[in-house]
């Protein structure tokens, strides 16, 4: 993936340490998914009448995992957490969403558990 496509491809440019490269493919590797999702959650809102978020900014101020605002100078670690931090807060808040839509929303219920399953083999 291009990282025109996004915000999101800031962190790559960051990744320091002896683990680049493999890192990098990581990173790139979570922007496609994350591309993925976004795209996909959007159209789940838009089929249930609602307007979806339409900017990276509209998506991050309704988002439970905190900006990051310290990527230069951060080492192959300190990224590895995060990421691991975030992903964590994700699946979680997928989870509680499993629970809430597996008898109202089966449609919403099946398209969270997907995303939840491609985070899970991330």
């Amino acid at each position: 993936m291009e990282c025109s496509e996004g915000e999101f491809c800031f962190e790559e440019i960051n990744v320091h340490g002896k683990f680049f490269g493999p890192l990098h493919g990581l990173f790139e590797e979570g922007y496609g998914l994350l591309y993925e999702t976004i795209d996909n959650i959007a159209e789940r809102i838009t089929q249930l009448g609602f307007i979806a978020p339409g900017t990276t900014t509209e998506f991050t101020s309704l988002s439970l995992v905190p900006e990051q605002k310290k990527t230069i100078l951060m080492n192959d670690r300190e990224m590895l957490e995060i990421l691991t931090s975030n992903l964590i807060i994700i699946t979680n808040y997928s989870r509680e969403i499993i629970k809430e839509t597996s008898e109202i929303d089966p449609a919403t219920n099946n398209k969270i558990t997907d995303i939840l399953e491609s985070i899970e083999k991330y």
